[in-house]
């Protein structure tokens, strides 16, 4: 876990949901959602959204469990490294979508 990092990069009031490294679903769970708590409450970021590829099933859980929506499908938007094209998802988060 210690290779695991998540970051934000913020342009122009959006903010864009990176993470890199291999750890556990609970530990996405709650990085991916202090992030974007981070980035929205803290940073007052009017968005935050993260691109996905299309099977990562513990992204795609982390990300909604966080209040994430999925906005769209990128077909065969992201090349594997075994040279295979695969789909993107879009998700975001607004400040607007917080609650009361």
């Amino acid at each position: 876990m210690d290779d695991f990092k998540v970051n934000v990069v913020v342009d122009a009031g959006i903010g864009t949901l990176h993470w890199q490294g291999t750890v556990d679903q609970k530990t996405l769970d709650e990085a991916v959602s202090l992030a974007a708590d981070d980035a929205l409450i803290g940073h007052e970021l009017h968005r935050v959204e993260a691109s996905i590829t299309a099977d990562d099933l513990m992204a795609m859980r982390a990300l909604h469990r966080a209040g994430f929506r999925r906005e769209g499908r990128r077909r065969q938007a992201v090349r594997a490294e075994d040279g295979s094209w695969h789909d993107a998802l879009l998700y975001a988060r607004l400040i607007d979508d917080q609650g009361p």
